[in-house]
């Protein structure tokens, strides 16, 4: 193969993914039943994408000369995916054009239910699903070979990925099995840039309801790719005598193998090979599956339209800090909170002293399932009794967006040293040189240099105007108005927490992948962590509001002054933009999930979302602070055995405190339904309180 026709084939490809994935959003709303396939295939569809784009970027650029370098086993691989990737798409292409001109053509025909029932076909789309999730893996694999150093890498690389090849091959044979009357070519070779255009020609494709050009998304997708990703092994120094790499294509990490002994192991050996099982690299054990928490008052599936989130009030956000209401020696005489009756009987004392309306508590153990309990009512001066399925706003999501980075980091389409250069290359002409150096774990950190408040930015205008927009125009806006000028300090010498960090963070993800903050993360949160109740600005907000008397859902209060406030109100008010730090809601037990998920990764425990090994440095000082890159402040504290990490938040009506000892196998969190210091102090307490029950 020449490269010309591989980057052809990969140029033209690109096209068909975003194609389809723009049509799949079309088709989003008619099959609520099947939501969650249609994310996941526009998640695969996102991914498959890049890889695409990463390809045709490398190819572009690649002499003719150059191509021998590649060994032929490595083309041959390369080739089965393209046409894997062709057979794939042409399929799902005809499913989507399908679904699209029969619910065109039929809807006077059938009642709406068998309509859907009628149309869709679970099988075949989830069994595409699996296909594209198939053509991802193995151009993943494919760019990692394509940029390793040696010959020796890349054969191991595309040995450890065979079964993977294999699927792309069954599902490609099967495809031409379903559908013979089709005249698929056999390799890229055999491919004209006509014949790819009779299958996934843009001019005659359905229509969307999306007003982006194709032209725009396949650039941005070319942008995305701009920057150099790690695939390939970081050799440094030497290996110690008697200690050999391999290659997990199942979990994308290098391992390495003790020659003498057959040990594998995934951390980099310090000494040399001195003393026993295959070479095969250590295998995560799957998690049960838990059974949704479903509310009396609201449906199951996640809200199709982003709502805008909660105001914000200069006062309201600070940097979290480790409390020291959540002390290291507590006495445990004359009194101990022994039963669950005990437990419930103080927390209620310390909700009624402090006037709280709602409090809700969680003890999660790695080893056994969560304990909730919640306390009070919705809304202050109403008799609404808060229940475990209520939904609680989280005060402080800027831990969320984090760990979205860290899943997209874990599959190598960004690095925590990765520049705001490299993130915005549109921006890069426009940015200040002093930002030139501030990494993407400066800003996930809060290192990034950046201290002044968003509300009071240019005068005001800058909130002004991101209240008035959408969230791409605002998070646009805040990058343009933050990397426009100096730093308030130095990049990476001082801690300071601000809403423009999480932006920043969010509109790199929206811009690598072309898909929304909110998309990302229920499709790679929410969807397996299986958060059912999880969703973005106030839960249920209208139903609430027209029932102040007797509220369906937690309702925030000021902590000066304990007035509520209304939902609908709250969601009217907020920037789009600050989705990425705040105004995402879920009951007590999904959240207990989340928790439960940070707990196993950093006690070094396989997860749905997160590997401990290259999550490792999400739980790790920044340079020798007390935060970690993923946001987390640390402290040591005796009842954890040594170092915990914690967050917390107060904004707009409602106060969060998380606490993991991952040295106990424990996690701690509360959640208020009040904001500022009364909420953050009951908050720690209540935390406090639960750690003196869970030591009895």
């Amino acid at each position: 193969m020449d490269p010309l026709s591989i980057a052809a084939a990969a140029s033209s490809l690109v096209f068909s993914v975003v194609r389809n994935g723009r049509a799949l959003a079309t088709v989003f709303e008619k099959y609520q039943d099947s939501q969650q396939c249609i994310f996941m295939m526009q998640t695969e569809c996102t991914v498959l994408a890049a890889a695409l784009s990463q390809l045709q970027m490398i190819f572009s650029k690649v002499p003719d000369s150059a191509i021998s370098r590649y060994p032929d086993f490595v083309m041959e691989a390369l080739d089965l995916s393209l046409v894997g990737c062709t057979l794939t798409l042409s399929v799902l292409n005809k499913e989507i054009g399908n679904l699209v001109e029969s619910i065109d053509d039929n809807a006077a025909k059938m009642t709406k239910g068998k309509r859907l029932k009628y149309l869709w076909k679970e099988e075949s789309m989830n069994e595409l699903l699996q296909q594209l999730r198939g053509q991802s893996s193995a151009l993943s694999l494919l760019l990692k070979a394509l940029d390793s150093s040696s010959i020796e890498q890349i054969l191991t690389i595309v040995q450890s990925g065979q079964p993977t090849f294999q699927k792309v091959r069954n599902g490609a044979e099967s495809i031409r099995r379903m559908n013979p009357q089709e005249h698929y070519a056999e390799s890229v070779m055999d491919m004209t840039f006509d014949d790819t255009k009779t299958i996934y020609s843009l001019e005659t494709s359905w229509p969307t309801d999306y007003d982006e050009p194709i032209d725009s998304i396949s650039t941005k997708l070319e942008q995305s790719t701009l920057a150099a990703k790690p695939t390939s092994l970081t050799v440094g120094d030497a290996l110690p005598d008697g200690w050999k790499t391999g290659y997990s294509a199942e979990y994308d990490q290098w391992y390495f193998i003790n020659t003498a002994t057959r040990i594998s192991q995934w951390e980099r050996p310090i000494g040399p090979a001195t003393a026993p099982q295959n070479i095969i690299p250590p295998q995560p054990t799957q998690l049960p599956s838990r059974k949704p928490v479903l509310s009396p008052n609201t449906p199951i599936t996640t809200p199709l339209t982003v709502q805008a989130m909660q105001p914000v009030q200069k006062s309201s956000r600070r940097a979290p800090e480790p409390s020291n209401n959540v002390d290291d020696n507590f006495d445990f005489a004359p009194w101990k909170i022994n039963t669950n009756a005990k437990f419930e009987a103080a927390l209620d004392n310390l909700r009624r002293e402090a006037s709280v309306p709602a409090l809700a508590v969680g003890v999660v153990s790695v080893d056994s399932p969560p304990k909730i309990y919640v306390i009070g009512n919705r809304k202050q001066k109403c008799p609404s009794p808060v229940t475990r399925a209520d939904c609680f706003t989280l005060a402080n999501t800027n831990i969320i967006t984090t760990t979205l980075l860290a899943i997209l980091i874990d599959r190598g389409v960004f690095r925590w040293e990765e520049s705001v250069v490299d993130l915005f290359p549109s921006l890069a002409s426009r940015a200040h040189p002093f930002h030139h150096q501030t990494t993407l774990g400066m800003l996930a950190a809060h290192h990034s240099g950046l201290t002044s408040q968003i509300e009071s930015v240019e005068d005001g205008d800058l909130f002004r105007y991101i209240r008035q927009v959408s969230a791409k125009k605002g998070r646009f806006a805040v990058a343009m108005s933050y990397l426009g000028r100096p730093p308030d300090t130095n990049p990476g010498t001082t801690y300071s927490w601000n809403w423009a960090n999480p932006i920043l963070i969010a509109l790199a993800l929206e811009e690598r992948t072309s898909s929304s903050l909110q998309s990302l993360v229920k499709t790679l949160i929410f969807d397996p962590l299986e958060m059912y109740s999880a969703g973005f600005g106030r839960p249920d907000a209208e139903k609430n509001s027209s029932m102040p008397a007797n509220p369906t859902q937690p309702w925030g209060h000021r902590d000066s002054t304990m007035n509520p406030l209304n939902p609908t109100e709250v969601n009217l008010f907020q920037p789009p933009a600050l989705v990425a730090s705040t105004g995402i809601h879920c009951s007590t037990p999904d959240y207990a999930s989340f928790v439960s998920m940070h707990l196993r990764v950093s006690m070094g425990m396989p997860t749905q979302i997160l590997h401990p090994e290259s999550a490792s440095r999400f739980y790790t000082r920044f340079s020798d602070f007390s935060w970690t890159l993923g946001g987390w402040a640390i402290a040591s504290r005796e009842w954890a055995g040594g170092e915990a990490f914690m967050d917390n938040g107060r904004c707009d009506g409602f106060s969060i405190s998380t606490w993991l000892a991952p040295l106990k196998g424990k996690a701690y969190f509360a959640i208020a339904n009040v904001d500022g210091d009364v909420g953050l102090k009951i908050t720690d307490n209540a935390v406090g309180l639960a750690i003196r029950h869970a030591a009895n």
